[in-house]
């Protein structure tokens, strides 16, 4: 009989230590958010009417309006759609956007071309600031909409994000896109 205590001891111990550890996650309560859109010429002046084939400059607000706690990285991306009349401009340095210092740039095209910017480093609390970048009218008229959200994804090993006011989340703007 004790050799069978002795033998189901040892597999429980066995199993205890074997287990996996789980990964421990610090939950930070922050509020990312996005502001309006604004759409510029490439030399900074607003603009009320885009023309096709034209470039423009345009830029967002970005914040974090929680006044003591940084958004850590990779738990945060921003995605802008353009919509169906613009595209990214291709002879544009993303390496040169402002920011580049917080977030990473990715670019898809789906039918729609959307960019992305991955959050890689922590966003200060109390930040405000605009990210910007080049986008070029297509030749094609009409109307479309830019859209931005910012979305919790949660991909860092060690943070766990929890966004206390997801009603500032989101930005949108109607365009059209008329003939030279």
């Amino acid at each position: 009989m004790r050799k069978i205590k002795t033998f189901f001891a040892a597999i429980l111990v066995a199993i205890i230590f074997s287990a996996p550890v789980s990964a421990q996650y610090q939950v930070v309560f922050a509020d990312p958010g996005l502001g309006q859109f604004s759409l510029t010429n490439v030399n900074g002046s607003s603009v009320s009417t885009i023309v096709a084939g034209q470039t423009y400059v345009l830029k967002l607000r970005v914040f974090n309006a929680d006044p003591v706690k940084a958004v850590p990285p990779s738990t945060v991306y921003v995605r802008i759609g353009l919509g169906t009349k613009f595209q990214f401009d291709p002879t544009y340095n993303v390496a040169t956007s402002p920011y580049n210092n917080y977030f990473t740039f990715y670019a898809m095209n789906m039918g729609v071309q959307d960019e992305f910017f991955c959050l890689v480093n922590n966003l200060p609390a109390g930040f405000d600031g605009e990210l910007s970048f080049r986008i070029k009218a297509k030749t094609t008229l009409g109307t479309s909409t830019v859209s931005g959200n910012c979305l919790i994804y949660n991909a860092s090993s060690t943070y766990v994000l929890s966004d206390y006011n997801p009603g500032n989340n989101t930005s949108s703007v109607p365009y059209t896109v008329l003939a030279q």
